[in-house]
């Protein structure tokens, strides 16, 4: 941009202008959060190989059971996120002032948050079968046929919740720090605060399921521990005692063989 233009207000601004602006907006920031960028990297570099890994040692090292589905569930939607969710978030570090595209904008994000929502239903499902196994042991248990099942059902309830991002997803404008200015990004309208405190629902909901199940969980095993340790402690003792009543008769009747 040529000093003539840069002494203009934003308003009198040509759009190459402000586009050139904006794209010069989106490289500061970019350098700014450079360290984020970085972890990404790092979790995409670490995360590909290692749930390809998984999937594959699950898939012919391991019996079918509950566990073996919901793990390898689970590394699908955990390698479709380094896979997609986190490039697409690189992105949106690149360009936090003006998204070339925005035609794609509500599809990307579908995409991108699709693997999230499924692999947090996944652990609710997976903290209810251990809960089963630990703390009702002799009830009914799942099957990997439910299991599967319930994978099914964690896909449904995703894409119903995942649904309305493609909708309201869009262009937002907002103000930068040259007045007159805006930028253009994909994100949630500002009018739009209901979704976001259903979804922040729905995550407490699951935490506060997935930390009551592990909660009760540890606390069975404490009490098995317990139990356990009491129940080793008390034959010892009975032994101690067993053997002082012997040595006493064996001393009295060495006394009675003397007299």
């Amino acid at each position: 941009m040529n000093q003539e233009a840069s002494s203009l207000t934003a308003g009198e601004w040509t759009q190459l202008e402000k586009d050139a602006k904006l794209e010069e907006l989106n490289e500061e920031t970019f350098r700014i959060v450079f360290p984020s960028v970085v972890f990404c990297v790092l979790i995409m570099t670490i995360g590909i190989p290692g749930n390809i890994l998984v999937l594959v040692v699950y898939a012919s090292q391991f019996r079918p059971s509950t566990t073996r589905v919901f793990i390898m569930a689970m590394s699908i939607c955990d390698l479709f996120t380094s896979v997609i969710t986190v490039p697409f978030m690189i992105y949106r570090l690149r360009h936090m002032y003006k998204v070339p595209v925005l035609s794609l904008c509500a599809f990307l994000v579908t995409v991108a948050h699709f693997p999230v929502i499924m692999s947090n239903s996944l652990l609710v499902c997976m903290a209810m079968d251990r809960w089963r196994r630990v703390c009702r042991p002799f009830e009914w248990q799942l099957s990997p046929l439910h299991a599967s099942q319930l994978v099914v059902v964690c896909f449904i309830l995703s894409a119903f919740l995942v649904l309305p991002v493609g909708l309201l997803y869009g262009e937002r404008k907002f103000d930068t720090k040259y007045p007159g200015l805006q930028g253009r990004i994909c994100d949630f309208p500002n009018n739009s605060h209901m979704y976001g405190i259903i979804v922040l629902a729905y995550v407490a909901i699951l935490l506060a399921f997935v930390g009551f199940s592990y909660g009760s969980i540890i606390f069975r095993l404490h009490q098995q521990d317990k139990k356990f340790s009491t129940k080793s402690i008390v034959p010892i003792e009975v032994q101690s005692s067993s053997t002082s009543f012997i040595s006493q008769d064996k001393k009295m009747s060495d006394s009675v063989d003397i007299e």
